[in-house]
C-alpha cells in the first residue's frame, strides 16, 4: 500500500503537490493503523518482560511512555521532512529529546541515588 501511495505521490507531485501530501500522510495514517495489533503485542510483551524482570510498575509505564513518544516524535519530524519543512522537523526532534529528558529524569536520580549508595 505505501509503495502505492509512493508511486502516486510521484505522479501528483509536479502537478498536484498538495494532494501527493495528502496521499502520503493519509498511506502513512493508514499504514499505523494497520500496525496498532502488532504494536499492542510489542507493547505486551515489553510489560510481561519487566514484571518478571520485577520492574516496578511506575518503571514500565515510562519505558511504554517514551517508546511511544520517540515512535511519535520521529513520525511527525518525518512528515515534516517530507513536506519540506527541515527546520520544522529538526524542532520537532529537539521537542521529542526535551521531553524525553524532562521524562526520565526522575528514573535517572533514583538510579543515580542507588548508584551513590551502593559505594558508601
Amino acid at each position: 500500500m505505501c509503495v502505492a501511495a509512493a508511486v502516486m505521490c510521484l505522479f501528483l507531485k509536479s502537478s498536484r503537490p498538495e494532494i501527493a501530501m495528502t496521499v502520503a500522510l493519509a498511506a502513512g495514517v493508514f499504514a499505523c493503523v494497520l500496525s496498532l495489533d502488532e504494536l499492542r503485542e510489542v507493547v505486551d510483551m515489553v510489560k510481561n518482560a519487566l514484571s518478571m524482570a520485577r520492574v516496578e510498575a511506575e518503571d514500565a509505564l515510562l519505558i511504554v511512555k517514551v517508546s511511544g513518544i520517540a515512535i511519535a516524535g520521529e513520525y511527525a519530524a518525518q512528515l515534516c521532512r517530507d513536506a519540506g519543512e527541515g527546520s520544522l522537523a529538526q524542532r520537532v526532534d529537539m521537542a521529542v529529546r526535551l521531553t524525553l529528558m524532562a521524562l526520565t529524569a526522575p528514573l535517572m536520580m533514583r538510579a543515580l541515588n542507588e548508584i551513590m549508595g551502593l559505594g558508601a
